[in-house]
């Protein structure tokens, strides 16, 4: 959980510099990211180990 959290405020203070006022604005757009990603450890995404399938993103259309 420590690993997770460190790169879940990592991606914040990234995604959201000199958006400060914002950051709940983007908040669910890291989540997305963050769950949708392939992670090394499960060789998969977090949206298919708990739902079975892989988000459709606009890039997908």
């Amino acid at each position: 959980t420590e690993v997770v959290n460190k790169l879940l405020t990592t991606m914040i203070r990234t995604f959201i510099e000199g958006k400060q006022d914002q950051w709940s604005v983007w908040l669910h757009l890291l989540e997305f990211t963050y769950n949708s990603a392939v992670h090394s450890s499960t060789g998969t995404t977090l949206f298919h180990l708990l739902l079975g399938f892989h988000p459709r993103t606009p890039l997908d259309f």
